[in-house]
């Protein structure tokens, strides 16, 4: 049965548990251990060096936006227009409506109020109002 690792912890429950084991069984178990602890080192400081370099990559970001004059504000604004930029289509209909207001559609999503109720007082379709690319 594992034990945990609160119960490793507690010298009377490794007393319990290695009550009848031998000095060389003892002296496995610690070779083991010490092989364990030596692979959690390296990975902690396989982590602190990544940390490290993390941080030294933000310092150097930093300072590069501070040399250009470049505040954080405007790259959080240069980055939320391009994925806006993005998003937008090119008109493909473009109508005057009821009201004589001149109006476009991408051809995207529902077909709007005011073009819907244009194509039923006019009866046209709605490729009258296709934009020629």
């Amino acid at each position: 049965m594992p034990m945990s690792l609160r119960a490793l912890k507690n010298a009377r429950n490794l007393q319990a548990a290695l009550r009848g084991a031998t000095i060389e069984d003892i002296d496995s178990i610690i070779a083991k251990l010490q092989e364990i602890r030596s692979v959690i080192e390296e990975a902690e400081l396989e982590e602190s060096i990544k940390e490290a370099e993390r941080k030294e990559k933000l310092e150097q970001a930093l300072e590069y936006l501070q040399v250009n004059n470049i505040s954080v504000d405007d790259l959080v604004a240069s980055k939320s227009l391009n994925k806006h930029q993005k998003l937008k289509f090119k008109p493909k209909y473009k109508y005057t409506d009821l009201d004589g207001v001149e109006r476009t559609w991408t051809g995207q999503g529902k077909l709007p109020t005011h073009l819907r109720n244009l194509l039923e007082q006019t009866g046209k379709s709605k490729e009258d109002f296709r934009i020629d690319d």
